[in-house]
């Protein structure tokens, strides 16, 4: 989208709003299905069940995260519009933001369920000897 709004008016823009679209449903629907498989995962210490409690926290995270995300995506335009002087440019440095942040978000979320690593990489080494 955002070099669609540079590229100019014979850009697709339409049909990758309307991917957009389509991936954001997919994004919900796949979200959605992650929450209720992690709700389940790791029981609490005295036995209880706390399925409801840990799906009633990822929907308040998730409604905060959408209506921060659109508060700082209208304020982040406003202040590129300030500093580029023209709307386009505005739109296309929210737009590799919000990318790169899909990115970032992407990575942590593909290491859900991966074993940690050892904590201790350097073993041997002590805080004397990195001195």
């Amino acid at each position: 989208i955002a070099a669609c709004g540079l590229a100019g008016p014979g850009a697709p823009l339409r049909t990758c709003v309307a991917g957009l679209g389509l991936f954001n449903g997919m994004f919900a629907v796949a979200a959605i299905g992650s929450m209720m498989a992690l709700a389940g995962h790791g029981g609490a210490p005295d036995g209880e069940s706390r399925h409801g409690t840990r799906m009633g926290v990822w929907g308040a995270a998730q409604g905060i995260a959408f209506g921060l995300g659109g508060f700082l995506g209208a304020a982040g335009v406003d202040l590129a519009r300030l500093a580029f002087g023209t709307v386009v440019p505005a739109y296309a440095t929210v737009f590799v933001t919000e990318a790169a942040l899909f990115l970032v978000a992407a990575g942590l979320a593909a290491r859900i369920g991966r074993p940690a690593r050892d904590p201790r990489p350097l073993e041997g080494l002590s805080v004397r000897h990195a001195v």
